[in-house]
């Protein structure tokens, strides 16, 4: 059977750098970052105080979305009103939404969602735990009283079996636009957007879907989340110098900068976005997918050929028709961990070889901090913009050289440069691999191909 091409044709994000797309790349260009002390809830004792959150939002709901649709985002959590906040852009961008906010009723059939997050909703479970009077054990916790405080609570919490659920953004955006295709939710640590990025190319390079709207949500900033990473000791600890915390690949890295929000891409097959003309932002030729086998942190493995980062690489790479000589830009993982940029550079090099020395690579988690499971689809949406714009987006921070850490990581300054492919890293914890490989779409070459 021919495979369909899988272009994009609607970008949006919500993030503490900017409240859309186009302000967010500018912040991320201008290596401008959102780096910020905690202070919604105490966290004086924890490893690390900072992150890059999102101020208060609630407004632009309203702004956004019609009654009826607030209606659905009443009880939702903070990335699920992330979600649908990013989603709204994307596909207002991609202009498939009729004068009502929801989509043109010819294509809602023709439409999936694939939206992931990384760990679901950790303050929604807390707090309606602790509505309910679950406040330590709940084994040990009055059943009768638990029960009578149910009744006499808010919708707000007796409706948390609902929107406890990870699959809860997936949804919401289905609901509140009117999609009457596929849904899912695959949650895959960092790797979750570009696992559901991949999962949507697939349905629509396979004939299932014409349209899928793909990407992440999370909301990180949290006390659970930011405890438990701290704890893991992954987190940076440089407290007193907040804007300076994220420093992938210098020397001085001691973790990544927590961040929170969402990044959307819609993916379209390429004939029908011709036939409706529609914007086409760049292409998604290829992709990579691998588990490790062995680790939750890093690969166990001391033969870096069987790495499942190097693999997924190679893979991507054959599955987009390309080789290494090809590629314009990589964006990597680079989470600004002592190993793990370590281990990132070491796959680099195995994968690209003797071109690993040569292509351009920058971590945007220097600016941005890391999102969890918005991770790739936002970074997605920067390799776009590096085609499109033919910019590389600096690795800022970067001070001190890591004899380990010696390739071209753009410190500092974006770089203006040619891109025609890009490469998108994302490495989860479990040893969840997925990479993109995304092109510059060129229709006049399109027509060459219908032609001959």
């Amino acid at each position: 059977m021919e495979h369909k091409r899988v272009v994009i044709t609607g970008m949006g994000a919500f993030t503490p750098l900017g409240q859309d797309m186009p302000h967010t790349w500018e912040s991320v260009v201008s290596g401008r970052p959102n780096v910020r002390r905690i202070e919604q809830f105490d966290i004086r004792d924890c490893r690390t105080q900072i992150a890059s959150y999102i101020d208060e939002y609630k407004p632009l709901l309203s702004e956004n979305f019609s009654p009826s649709q607030l209606k659905n985002l009443r009880f939702g959590d903070r990335f699920v009103d992330f979600a649908a906040l990013a989603a709204k852009e994307a596909l207002s961008d991609a202009r498939l939404l009729d004068s009502t906010g929801r989509l043109f009723e010819t294509y809602a059939e023709e439409t999936g969602i694939s939206v992931g997050t990384s760990i679901g909703t950790p303050g929604k479970i807390t707090e309606a735990a602790n509505s309910f009077g679950f406040d330590h054990d709940i084994n040990t916790a009055d059943k009768t009283a638990v029960a009578e405080k149910m009744r006499h609570t808010s919708r707000k919490y007796r409706t948390s079996a609902i929107t406890i659920l990870p699959d809860s953004a997936a949804f919401t955006v289905s609901v509140l636009f009117g999609t009457k295709g596929i849904i899912t939710c695959d949650v895959a640590a960092c790797s979750t957007s570009n696992m559901n990025i991949i999962l949507g190319a697939t349905w629509i390079r396979h004939g299932y879907q014409k349209i899928i709207v793909a990407g992440g949500a999370d909301a990180l900033v949290d006390p659970l989340s930011t405890w438990l990473f701290g704890l893991l000791g992954v987190t940076s600890a440089r407290n007193n110098d907040p804007s300076k915390a994220s420093r992938p690949f210098d020397k001085e890295r001691d973790g990544f900068v927590m961040a929170e929000g969402s990044a959307i891409l819609v993916l379209e097959e390429l004939e029908h976005a011709l036939a409706r003309g529609a914007n086409i932002y760049g292409e998604l030729i290829g992709w990579g997918v691998t588990s490790d086998g062995g680790g939750f942190t890093q690969p166990e493995s001391d033969d870096i050929k069987n790495w499942g980062q190097v693999r997924s690489i190679k893979i991507a790479l054959h599955d987009a028709g390309i080789s290494t000589a090809d590629v314009d830009y990589i964006n990597a993982h680079g989470t600004s961990t002592i190993v793990g940029d370590i281990n990132e550079t070491k796959t680099i090099k195995e994968a690209y070889a003797e071109y690993a020395y040569k292509i351009p690579i920058s971590s945007t988690k220097s600016i941005t901090g890391h999102f969890g499971g918005t991770t790739g689809a936002l970074e997605t949406i920067f390799c776009i913009q590096a085609i499109r714009e033919g910019i590389i987006p600096p690795t800022i921070n970067y001070e001190i050289p890591d004899p380990e850490c010696d390739l071209n990581y753009t410190p500092n300054v974006a770089v203006k440069k040619k891109i025609d492919i890009a490469v998108n890293h994302s490495f989860g914890f479990g040893g969840q691999n997925a990479i993109l490989v995304l092109k510059k779409f060129d229709n006049e070459s399109h027509g060459k191909e219908q032609s001959a």
